[in-house]
């Protein structure tokens, strides 16, 4: 039996939320089977960094879509994919996330109006919003203890009772109707803007060490 990771990235007809302490908003989003669609290229990382990847689409990962929610398996084949293999079995790692654009948004009146009285009621202040998503392009999933939702899950047990109606076998990478090509898949990009980043840390420490050492001298002779 190929060893794997198994998991739901995201649950449907559930709620995601955005807190902002400083303007008191609190921003709902409902999420729903219809409106996933995914870029040409999902990847797979280790909370949401994207130096530390250990799949795509290309790669190892499949994804599927059903009445629950976004559900993925990833075969490891590479040290960081076996690592968190071994951390998913031995429940190390337990949840998961996802990360998606936003295309088409609705914004929900009735919604919003009973979750401003629940706030109310309970005391807070709050503005809210609520919104039902149309459209969003998944891009990336990740394995992480800090999920958006609790709701998610990772395991290696093929045999888990929340995967029982899923099959693996002959299944292409993702949903090939559900495919938006791009001429450069937005996990690409990330991954390029993640390497840049250390790149220019990298050119900042040299720079500073190098620094250093030519004011090093110059504050000696001035001792002298």
């Amino acid at each position: 039996m190929n060893k794997a990771i198994y998991g739901m990235a995201m649950p449907f007809n559930d709620f995601y939320a955005d807190i902002d302490s400083k303007k008191n908003t609190y921003s709902v989003n409902r999420t729903n089977k219809a409106a996933v669609y995914f870029d040409s290229k999902v990847g797979i990382t280790l909370n949401h960094d994207y130096n530390q990847v250990f799949g795509t689409t290309e790669d190892g990962l499949q994804i599927q879509l059903a009445d629950a929610g976004v559900f993925f398996k990833l075969t490891p084949n590479s040290p960081l994919g076996w690592s968190v293999y071994k951390k998913v079995k031995r429940a190390a790692l337990r949840h998961c996330s996802i990360s998606f654009r936003k295309i088409l948004t609705e914004q929900n009146a009735s919604e919003e109006k009973v979750c401003s009285e629940i706030f109310r009621s309970a005391g807070y202040t709050d503005e809210v919003t609520f919104h039902d998503l149309k459209k969003i392009i998944v891009h990336e999933i990740c394995l992480t203890n800090g999920p958006a939702n609790e709701l998610t899950y990772c395991t290696t047990s093929m045999e888990d009772p929340r995967l029982k109606d899923l099959s693996w076998d002959n299944v292409p990478p993702m949903p090939e109707a559900l495919i938006l090509p791009s001429e450069r898949p937005r996990f690409d990009r990330e991954i390029w803007l993640a390497e840049e980043l250390v790149s220019i840390s990298t050119d900042i420490k040299d720079f500073k060490k190098e620094l250093e050492k030519a004011i090093q001298p110059n504050s000696r002779r001035k001792c002298e």
